[in-house]
């Protein structure tokens, strides 16, 4: 076996290990530990205060309360780690948790687990999408959970040709088991989900709306991108409604501000920047949008052997992503109805069977729902470039047959076949 990508590592040939913690969590939870040993050492009186004779307990055990959460969570970032060991002799898996001395420890038989996942969890405000790679088995095992698709996607290959077990991608719908061997070989896998892509018909949608030329051998497809503009007109009702709510359109026409305190002149700048963020703004991007609706998209060029994508605006290109078609593992899609399918799903919305109570009803939300999202440029419709690297979408807002022509003959040209 080779050298492993980052963050495994070999101990012998029968031994891997995956280390986490140190290096930028811990320049990170710095800040964290050097407020709670302060705020501790407040609270213990260590610290003195000028103004000691006003604190009063309560205050000293609020604290030694604060001072000992930050001191905790600055403490583990710093000096917590995690070391995972696949003992492939022992049939073993040992995962570890340290604070200076072991925490938790668990330990597991490598023979219990029938394959390794790599999965998707999408982020939110607070976190970024993550790429968890699991040991599935009798139970599950977490090993690591990196942010970029490539790296996670190395290490789960890496683990799978190490315990000589599959490795299945649940990284989009369209699942893929590959077989035991080494990672250079991983190309090609079992399909598990959606069907191999095919052309819809021979010829383009009525009113497809992506832009196909083809010179010398090459392609050049300008995909347009949604606008928007449905979701920015929205926003001016919204803030419009706002606007009249909070204020007296009656006193801001007919009542004079005089000017001669300093407050007259605060209200008025306030209220200017007010009104321009709630409606001069607005009707900035939608007029943007507008004029700019023709330039805004993807452009994908499929020359011999490279599939090359660029972001483009209405002023400026953005970066430029080329692919080798040894890189690219599938060229897959998404429509309206899987966007109805995970409304029906949502955990939230009694009725998830039908023969529960409001099924119907569910099911005709998710319908309005999707509908309404696709007025609005929010269109779930997307095409998913998957490579060995990275995951690229485009496509936004196109319609589902449309989307499905493209993917099919993305895939096609990729696969030399001329269409």
């Amino acid at each position: 076996m080779e050298t492993p990508p980052k963050p495994l590592q070999l101990d012998g040939k029968d031994r891997l290990l995956i280390r986490e913690g140190g290096g930028c969590m811990s320049v990170f939870g710095l800040p964290f530990l050097g407020a709670g040993i302060f705020m501790l050492l407040a609270g213990l009186k260590v610290i003195p205060f000028q103004n000691a004779e006003e604190i009063n307990f309560g205050m000293y055990a609020m604290l030694f309360g604060m001072g000992s959460v930050f001191t905790c969570v600055g403490g583990w970032l710093v000096f917590g780690r995690r070391l995972t060991v696949i003992d492939r002799a022992r049939s073993l898996v040992l995962d570890e948790w340290r604070v200076f001395v072991p925490v938790k420890r668990k330990e597991a038989r490598a023979r219990d687990f029938r394959e390794v996942i790599l999965n998707f969890e999408r982020g939110d405000s607070d976190s970024a999408d993550t790429y968890p790679v699991v040991l599935e088995g009798t139970e599950s095992l977490k090993l690591l959970a990196p942010m970029d698709f490539g790296e996670a996607r190395s290490a789960a290959l890496c683990i799978a040709e190490f315990l000589k077990l599959p490795f299945v991608d649940k990284t989009t719908d369209n699942v893929k088991t590959y077989a035991p061997g080494p990672p250079e070989q991983a190309g090609d896998g079992t399909q598990t989900a959606k069907p191999e892509l095919k052309l819809v018909s021979s010829s383009p949608p009525s009113n497809m709306k992506t832009r196909i030329t083809e010179k010398n051998g090459e392609v050049e497809m300008f995909v347009p991108q949604a606008s928007g503009i449905g979701c920015m007109i929205v926003l001016l009702f919204v803030m419009l409604f706002f606007v009249s709510d909070f204020i007296s359109w009656k006193k801001l026409f007919h009542d004079k501000l005089t000017f001669d305190n300093p407050g007259d002149f605060i209200g008025a700048g306030f209220f200017s920047l007010f009104f321009v963020a709630a409606f001069v703004l607005p009707v900035f991007m939608i007029l943007r949008l507008w004029l700019g609706k023709h330039n805004i998209g993807t452009v994908v060029r499929i020359s011999k052997d490279t599939l090359s994508i660029e972001d483009k605006t209405s002023r400026r290109s953005r970066r430029t992503r080329s692919f080798p078609f040894s890189d690219i593992l599938s060229i897959e899609y998404t429509v309206q109805e899987d966007l109805e399918k995970d409304l029906k799903k949502n955990p939230f919305v009694k009725g998830s069977s039908p023969f529960q109570p409001g099924y119907q009803n569910q099911q005709q939300t998710a319908r309005k729902i999707a509908g309404l999202f696709r007025k609005l440029g929010l269109s779930n419709n997307k095409i998913i470039l998957k490579t060995k690297h990275e995951i690229y979408e485009f496509g936004y807002g196109l319609s589902k047959e449309e989307i499905m022509y493209l993917c099919g003959y993305i895939e096609k040209r990729v696969k030399g076949i001329t269409v």
